[in-house]
């Protein structure tokens, strides 16, 4: 059931960061981010932009577009604003990451990334491994590719970008603000 989400603080092109509302990809993404981001603590397992108020776009067993109340209210959730979105970035971004919209979750792309790190950096073979079927990119990388073609060069390299990476970029970005401290989701009133 879709609910009005009331003073919604969220706008389009916004990014976020959380646990994995899937347990199996969730536990998954743990672990191989626990090994390959020494450094970065964080507990997020997840991450995904705002095309509008109410809506994130993310790979869950697909990549789809969700309402953020009815899939996150109650979940730990952090929210960032990069100062140097504008309607013409969103929309170049937009534009070319829908394209993604309804391909299953990358699941073998995790294997590369716990057995071969370094050829996640370099390539992303979904389209062969999947016969066109996966998306090419894990939640996290395709955050950080829509932000690549926003041009905001933080995310100049997005290819095996984990989503502890994201929460730091949210952290401690001076070009991004936060809108959602990490802590449970609740609708204002």
């Amino acid at each position: 059931m879709r609910r009005p989400a009331l003073n919604s603080p969220f706008k389009r092109g916004d990014f976020f960061c959380t646990i994995s509302p899937s347990n199996i990809i969730g536990k998954s993404i743990a672990v191989i981010q626990k090994y390959r981001t020494i450094g970065l603590p964080s507990n997020a397992t997840h991450a995904g932009i705002f095309i509008d108020e109410n809506t994130v776009f993310e790979s869950q067993w697909r990549v789809e577009r969700n309402n953020v109340w009815d899939h996150y209210e109650g979940v730990d959730f952090l929210v960032g604003r990069w100062k140097g979105m504008t309607d013409e970035k969103f929309d170049r971004a937009w534009a070319e990451i829908q394209k993604l919209e309804g391909k299953f979750y990358p699941v073998p792309r995790l294997l590369l990334f716990m057995l071969f790190p370094m050829a996640v950096q370099l390539i992303t073979p979904m389209k062969y491994l999947g016969l066109g079927y996966f998306a090419p990119l894990v939640c996290s990388e395709k955050t950080g590719k829509f932000f690549h073609i926003a041009k905001f060069s933080v995310f100049d390299e997005y290819l095996g970008m984990m989503p502890a990476r994201i929460a730091q970029i949210i952290r401690r970005d001076k070009d991004v603000e936060i809108i959602h401290d990490k802590a449970p989701l609740r609708r204002l009133k």
